[in-house]
C-alpha cells in the first residue's frame, strides 16, 4: 500500500494568507475599530469654538493641529477602551451594530487583546505627546487653564466605559458625549 503524501495544511505554516494579506486585515480591523464618522463633529465644534473669539482673526495653524490631534487620540483611546471593557457584554450582544454592540474586532478574533491593549496605550501617550506639543504653542498665560481643561474633558470622555465611574452603563453615556463632544471641544478650541 502506498504511503500518504505530505498533508497539504502542513505546506502552510503561517495559514493560507499571504503576509500581504494579513497585513491588510489588521489595517482594515483597525480602521473599522476608529469610527471616522464621528470625528468630524469633534472637529466641528473645536473649529467653531476656535473662530469665534474675536481675536480668531488669524488661524493659528500650530496649536489647532496639536489639539486636534489630542481630540482625535483621546476619541481613539475612548472607543478602544470600550472595546475592552464591553468584551463580555459585547460577546453576548448578538444584534451589534454601529451605535451599539462595539466594533466587535475584539469579538470576531480580528484583533486580539494584546494589539487592542497596545492600541490604547499608544493612543493615550499620543495624546498625552500631543497635549504637551499643545502647552508648548499656546500662549504661557493660558497654559495651566488649557491643560485643566483637556485633562477634565479627557477623564470625562475615558470614563466613558472605564471603572470605577463606567458612565455608559449607568445611562449617562449620551451625557458624557454631548459634554464632550460639543462644550468639551469647543472650551477645548478657545
Amino acid at each position: 500500500m502506498a504511503r500518504p503524501g505530505p498533508v497539504i495544511g502542513s505546506r502552510l505554516p503561517a495559514g493560507a494568507l499571504s503576509p500581504g494579506q494579513r497585513r491588510t486585515q489588521r489595517v482594515t480591523a483597525w480602521a473599522r475599530r476608529v469610527p471616522l464618522q464621528f470625528y468630524p463633529m469633534t472637529w466641528i465644534a473645536y473649529t467653531v469654538g476656535a473662530l469665534a473669539p474675536p481675536q480668531a482673526r488669524r488661524w493659528r495653524r500650530s496649536p489647532t493641529c496639536s489639539a486636534i490631534s489630542v481630540l482625535f487620540l483621546l476619541e481613539a483611546a475612548t472607543v478602544f477602551l470600550n472595546d475592552w471593557f464591553d468584551f463580555d457584554s459585547d460577546r453576548l450582544n448578538r444584534l451589534g451594530g454601529p451605535f451599539t454592540g462595539g466594533s466587535r474586532v475584539l469579538v470576531d478574533g480580528r484583533l486580539e487583546h494584546a494589539a487592542m491593549r497596545k492600541g490604547i496605550g499608544l493612543s493615550i501617550l499620543g495624546a498625552a505627546g500631543a497635549l504637551v506639543a499643545l502647552a508648548a504653542v499656546v500662549p504661557a498665560a493660558s497654559t495651566s487653564t488649557t491643560l485643566a481643561i483637556y485633562a477634565l474633558f479627557a477623564m470625562l470622555a475615558l470614563a466613558y466605559t472605564v471603572p470605577p465611574l463606567k458612565l455608559s452603563h449607568r445611562g449617562l453615556g449620551e451625557v458624557d458625549v454631548a459634554l464632550t463632544h460639543s462644550a468639551g471641544a469647543i472650551m477645548a478650541a478657545t
